[in-house]
């Protein structure tokens, strides 16, 4: 079992966001906490102006974290790019820059990334960092062939 999530609440307190850029860190957690946004964080995160929320959700026995991203304003928001890093006992090539991320209507949430630990071979941990813009009528959307 990982120590994965440790730290958690303490993390997503760090996840609320104005669009432009955030980064959160997820240093040895262990299950079986789930985090998510809970309606009374959004609201005080509208409050606040904060137009993109993310979360770090986890299942009780998986070795999986899911990031996902909810777009709080009233205009469409673009992930620009997202990325994985200090990865400690990831599976898979989650590690590294990766654009761009989805596009998310008002309202809207998206799984950004899931990311795996190895099992039985100790502490996983990893941080994470994404960029964001609002959506104009002149924006196009990014290139997706190159990751």
């Amino acid at each position: 079992m990982s120590n994965f999530h440790r730290t958690g609440l303490a993390a997503l307190s760090a996840l609320l966001l104005r669009v432009g850029s955030a980064w959160a860190q997820v240093p040895g957690l262990s299950p079986p906490m789930t985090y998510s946004a809970d309606s009374a964080k959004v609201a005080a995160a509208i409050a606040a102006g904060v137009k993109l929320i993310h979360w770090v959700q986890t299942t009780p026995g998986a070795s999986e974290h899911i990031i996902y991203v909810r777009n709080i304003s009233k205009q469409p928001i673009q992930i620009t790019s997202y990325e994985i890093y200090d990865c400690i006992n990831l599976a898979g090539r989650v590690c590294g820059i990766h654009a761009p991320g989805p596009q998310l209507a008002p309202g809207q949430t998206k799984r950004l990334v899931v990311i795996k630990v190895i099992p039985g071979v100790g502490p996983s941990s990893y941080n994470y960092r994404l960029q964001s813009a609002p959506v104009t009528p002149d924006s196009t959307r990014a290139d997706t062939t190159h990751h």
